[in-house]
């Protein structure tokens, strides 16, 4: 068999034409367009001084996240960095923003929206305003979403599109106004208008308070 690739030329006569012989061992050359690095034996130190104990980080991150699996694929993925700022520099719950970071980042990805170039004091904002009760859990997609989108900053995000979080006595009010319908009843009806706004735990002891 010749060592080369082809391409198709007719599907019906299973024709095809040479395009370029396979590559060989006398085709390895060192990339012409990048300039040469210089490799110190004191950067070989440094490498070898701070590299990190992947079997220590790996069981950190087993405590935080309490899931091995999660833990495992969020070590190996290029979102490490991402989820050790976020918890390092906010209050957030480290299980919530891995799983986040694993999850909503790669299905915001393939509704098109990406958040590659949105910068990591931003993202830290957005899981922030989680911790500091200004949004729900259920809100943060949303923001993060507005953020790969360019539609401003964090705050401005909420206030546009209407996230901030009910308090407390905002939903015993809510709850208040539905009178003489039955408890699913009520949470269907508050849920259907203010799903990204309201506390599930607040809105359940809302309700057995009555």
């Amino acid at each position: 068999v010749p060592q080369e690739t082809r391409a198709a030329v007719n599907d019906d006569t299973y024709t095809t034409k040479f395009l370029r012989p396979i590559p060989g061992g006398d085709r390895m050359y060192p990339e012409t367009d990048i300039k040469p690095i210089l490799f110190t034996k004191e950067m070989e130190a440094n490498a070898e001084k701070n590299k990190p104990d992947l079997e220590a980080e790996l069981e950190k991150l087993e405590k935080e996240t309490r899931d091995i699996d999660l833990a495992r694929r969020l070590l190996l993925s290029q979102r490490y960095q991402l989820y050790r700022y976020v918890v390092e520099n906010t209050k957030a719950e480290p299980s919530f923003v891995a799983n986040t970071l694993m999850q909503k980042f790669t299905e915001l990805s393939r509704k098109g929206v990406s958040l590659d170039m949105v910068g990591k004091e931003e993202i830290a904002e957005a899981f922030d305003a989680v911790a500091g009760r200004k949004i729900t859990k259920q809100a943060l997609e949303e923001v993060l979403a507005g953020l790969g989108l360019h539609e401003g900053n964090v705050a401005e995000i909420i206030e546009r599109k209407g996230l901030k979080m009910l308090s407390y006595n905002e939903i015993k009010e809510l709850v208040g106004s539905f009178k003489g319908m039955d408890r699913e009843g009520i949470i269907k009806s508050i849920m259907s208008k203010y799903r990204l706004n309201i506390d599930g735990d607040m809105l359940m002891r809302a309700l057995e308070e009555g």
